[in-house]
């Protein structure tokens, strides 16, 4: 039996990266909101269109330019999503010893894991910190958690 047939099934929220300490570090790569749009002039015609086949009892409805403009004014037009925002946190997925630790950015929707990085361990006031691209970021129990 090929283990690596194409049909081999794998859940997609299986985590197979074991984490040792998930960090609260929001970087670069995080934009925050997801970012809506309107629908479109022809996309609003083409759905009222069909709507009002449906319900002929509506048919003295005007669907032009002036209609669409003001119900996008009113706020009464379906919004889109046109970008979902990202969801990423950087977590250790292992220490090497005191002097370093692998780490990565982890996808909180897909549960997948980026490229890893082997990153410094840097001790400093009794607290211990890894020195990411060079920006220190603390490592303790009040800013993560451990798996």
């Amino acid at each position: 039996m090929n283990k690596f047939g194409k049909n081999r099934e794998v859940d997609n929220n299986y985590l197979n990266v074991p984490i040792k300490y998930l960090l609260r570090q929001k970087g670069s790569n995080e934009d925050g909101k997801d970012k809506y749009r309107y629908e479109t002039y022809e996309e609003w015609k083409s759905g009222m269109e069909s709507w009002l086949k449906n319900n002929p009892w509506f048919s003295d409805v005007h669907l032009g330019r002036e209609t669409y403009e003001r119900w996008k004014k009113e706020g009464c037009l379906k919004k889109i999503l046109s970008k979902e925002a990202k969801d990423k946190t950087l977590c250790i997925v292992d220490f090497y010893g005191k002097k370093s630790a692998l780490v990565a950015w982890r996808n909180n929707k897909t549960c997948k894991m980026g490229m890893t990085r082997l990153c410094e361990v840097v001790y400093k006031d009794k607290q211990a910190y890894i020195r990411y691209r060079g920006k220190l970021i603390l490592i303790s129990d009040d800013s993560g958690w451990v798996f």
